[in-house]
């Protein structure tokens, strides 16, 4: 049970989200057994937690980038991920498990990170996309 100031994983599944109550632009995961991460994590600049959406989100007065970059991730799974889905460019997040915060990464020897999902690494600037199934 929560008490007002303390993030409330009540009934929550493992890996689910909760605002930070003292502070809108940080969150915790919840572990399924109603605790929380001992350290809250935090959105990216300008953002704040949705509990809505379990995401953060673009606060009042802010614009949304229109690169589609972002800025941080919390990973879904194990494996590399475009940090900029829709754009070529050299950094991605490395993620070692489910529910964990990814950390970027850049390609070297002027290599971009594939915006295709099917083949996650890094490759020539020309051949981006790169589709493994054509």
């Amino acid at each position: 049970m929560s008490f007002g100031c303390e993030p409330d994983c009540t009934g929550k599944e493992h890996y689910d989200k909760v605002t930070n109550p003292r502070n809108c632009s940080e969150y915790y995961v919840c572990d399924g057994d109603e605790n929380h991460s001992q350290q809250p994590l935090h959105c990216p600049d300008g953002n704040v937690f949705s509990d809505e959406t379990g995401e953060c989100v673009a606060g009042p007065g802010t614009t949304t980038p229109t690169t589609g970059c972002v800025t941080s991730l919390i990973c879904t799974s194990a494996g590399y991920f475009s940090k900029c889905p829709d754009i070529c460019q050299p950094q991605y997040f490395a993620c070692s498990a489910n529910g964990v915060e990814g950390i970027i990464h850049s390609c070297s020897g002027g290599l971009v990170f594939n915006t295709n999902p099917d083949y996650p690494y890094c490759i020539l600037p020309e051949n981006c996309p790169y589709n493994p199934n054509k």
